[in-house]
């Protein structure tokens, strides 16, 4: 063996052992504990259950999908969000649940009649 071919195996070698470490891979029951995204049919049906105690607003919402036991998280992984709810809500053409707190709003004709 020549001294050229000792010394390209030497650095081969020498390569292969600093080499960086491999990542450790995610174990599917671990993978299955961080949280999975929410389809758009459990969206749709967590919606029609929904029930607004404050605003009915989708921050309110949000924090209701994040208290569920199932963790569940946004299409791309991450945290749900009132914006990324607000954009899921949106998409699938759901109705808002805002409660309204402003009164009754008065015509014209309403207030002419409660004048006379």
């Amino acid at each position: 063996m020549s001294e050229v071919n000792k010394i390209a195996n030497y650095n081969q070698m020498m390569s292969w052992l600093t080499r960086p470490s491999t990542p450790k891979t995610e174990t599917r029951e671990n993978f299955a504990e961080a949280g999975s995204a929410i389809s758009d049919s459990k969206f749709k049906q967590l919606h029609k259950s929904f029930k607004p105690k404050i605003t009915g607003s989708d921050t309110e919402f949000a924090n209701y999908l994040k208290s569920l036991p199932e963790k569940y998280t946004a299409m791309d992984g991450s945290e749900l969000t009132p914006d990324n709810v607000k954009q899921r809500r949106r998409r699938l053409d759901l109705p808002t649940k805002f409660i309204t707190t402003r009164g009754k709003t008065f015509s014209d004709e309403d207030i002419l009649k409660e004048a006379k």
